[in-house]
């Protein structure tokens, strides 16, 4: 590798030690995590809140949760929390992990 690297250019070039990069990827494993805990934890509060509820009614009712905290988020935490996908991947999530159910006759509904 160090070979490959100094022939670019005519210039030596180095990789950063695995440290720095080890500390990035847990720093983003951390973040990923917490946003997905944050928008498990607001589905829970409104699944518990409806009895039935269609999927698409949640997602919404998600997001627009997500915007009105964000605004009274001090730090940049909830940024660009909430998008569709993220809450229908964390929906599907709470699906696989058994803690919510579908209807059988209408599985669009939870």
């Amino acid at each position: 590798n160090e070979e490959v690297l100094g022939l670019v250019s005519g210039q030596r070039l180095c990789l950063l030690p695995k440290s720095m990069y080890l500390n990035v990827e847990e720093k983003v494993c951390h973040t990923l995590e917490e946003k997905r805990n944050f928008i498990c934890c607001l589905l829970n509060q409104i699944l518990n809140e409806e009895q039935e509820i269609h999927i698409d009614s949640l997602v919404f009712k998600v997001i627009d949760a997500c915007h009105k905290q964000r605004h009274g988020s001090p730090s940049g935490f909830l940024g660009n929390i909430c998008s569709s996908v993220d809450v229908l991947s964390c929906i599907l999530y709470l699906l696989n992990q058994g803690f919510v159910q579908r209807q059988e006759n209408f599985p669009q509904l939870l």
